[in-house]
């Protein structure tokens, strides 16, 4: 192959590593800011803080950061890197580690951020099984549970990656086991969920029949939120299943390409949330708009 060849073959490529690093670089702002302005509205708007958006506010943080720290490490990867001189041959990782850092800033950044959301969604489809199956529990259950909840997320995945840090092949392969276990939980929930829901043929009154349809609209619009998760990651996890000879067909662009869908995944979460949930689209658009909380009027029944 003569070097025009490689040049013609090298544009494309170019093209689309600067096509992806734009993406990331304006991607990370965007999600940061959307995620935060998810937390701020969940926060100061009262009637929207149901215990269950206590998990929501901490998958959100977990976004937030995703966009504020891990995006730009990766987008000065993108630019920095010269993608004319990578291959896949022998050991290939996008962030190069070594045996004595096997895991550098951005890979535990990732591991911490992912760890986490992969841990609250599986929090949020035990928490909407426990409201299906268990209304009067779950009604009556302690606000400050689900706030210990968040921040036990937090504290076992840093505790998983430390003992990643000691012993990275052996923590790698129970990570990939984990992952899978909260897979099952979330997939088990959810049916519990629907079989509970088929079971139940409504023997409630009006007042208590609202209440239902509200905790199942609940229900479907965080399984959205799930099921949004793992379309995205799902890709990558296919990718990173593959022989290495199979991923080795694929080109460096090509791999950063399948990475770039899976990031944008916080992307999603506050869209939902705006699609799906009337009172936090109004209080969203009063907060951005008039910087105030949403005050919404209860109309009372008239009592003799």
């Amino acid at each position: 192959m003569n070097s025009t060849d490689f040049q013609e073959n090298e544009t494309p490529r170019k093209v689309l590593q600067y096509f992806i690093s734009t993406m990331v670089a304006v991607g990370g702002p965007v999600i940061f800011a959307m995620n935060l302005l998810a937390i701020a509205t969940f926060l100061i708007n009262r009637h929207l803080r149901k215990k269950s958006i206590y998990l929501v506010i901490n998958l959100a943080i977990s976004d937030a950061l995703n966009g504020a720290v891990f995006s730009p490490m990766m987008c000065n990867y993108l630019i920095n890197i010269d993608i004319s001189h990578v291959t896949l041959d022998g050991d290939f990782q996008f962030f190069p580690r070594s045996s004595d850092n096997p895991l550098s800033a951005p890979i535990r950044t990732f591991v911490v951020l992912t760890g986490v959301h992969l841990f609250t969604l599986t929090l949020i489809s035990l928490e909407r099984m426990f409201a299906t199956v268990w209304p009067l529990r779950h009604r009556n259950s302690d606000p400050r549970m689900y706030v210990a909840c968040c921040i036990v997320t937090w504290f076992v995945v840093v505790i998983f990656l430390l003992a990643a840090i000691a012993e990275f092949n052996v923590i790698a392969q129970s990570g990939a086991l984990l992952a899978i276990l909260a897979l099952f939980i979330i997939a088990v929930s959810y049916l519990v969920i629907f079989i509970k829901v088929k079971l139940q043929h409504q023997q409630h009154n009006n007042t208590s029949q609202l209440a239902v349809q509200k905790e199942r609209k609940l229900a479907m619009t965080l399984l959205l939120v799930i099921l949004t998760s793992l379309l995205s990651w799902f890709p990558s996890l296919v990718l990173w299943q593959l022989p290495r000879d199979i991923q080795r067909k694929l080109s460096v662009v090509e791999h950063l390409a399948i990475n770039l869908f899976c990031g944008l995944n916080p992307l999603w979460d506050p869209l939902i949330y705006m699609y799906r949930m009337p009172e936090y689209n109004k209080a969203l658009k009063k907060l951005v708009c008039k910087c105030s909380r949403d005050r919404p009027n209860y109309v009372y029944p008239i009592t003799n």
